[in-house]
């Protein structure tokens, strides 16, 4: 039961930060964005922790779709790319891999640990 509350609460957070970017996504920002809101999801992978990426990604795309429905995002005329990037928990390769989704994939939100 506990499990499932922190899971719930998880996915209550993960929807408060989409609304967020599709909130910022009404401010024109371009990083060579061609209208793209582009997410790096920086998680473990493994399914050992509550917040891994095969459980909280079905939350973030459930979260993208109800912005899309309630017309949140510009009148839907930006797109989506999410990118998921295995943290292995690491404090080392975490910021490593978000230096490098920064420069190479232009990323304008990070989600994860």
């Amino acid at each position: 039961m506990i499990a499932r509350r922190k899971l719930l609460t998880l996915i209550g957070n993960i929807f408060m930060c989409v609304e967020l970017i599709a909130t910022i996504s009404f401010i024109d920002y371009d990083r060579s964005s061609n209208d793209t809101i582009r997410v790096t999801v920086l998680l473990p992978n493994s399914s050992a922790y509550l917040s891994a990426i095969p459980r909280v990604a079905p939350a973030i795309e459930l979260a993208i779709e109800k912005i899309k429905e309630l017309k949140l995002n510009a009148t839907n005329r930006r797109s989506w790319q999410i990118a998921y990037h295995d943290s292995n928990c690491s404090d080392i390769e975490s910021p490593m891999v978000a230096v490098r989704a920064f420069i190479e994939e232009k990323t304008h939100l990070f989600l994860g640990h």
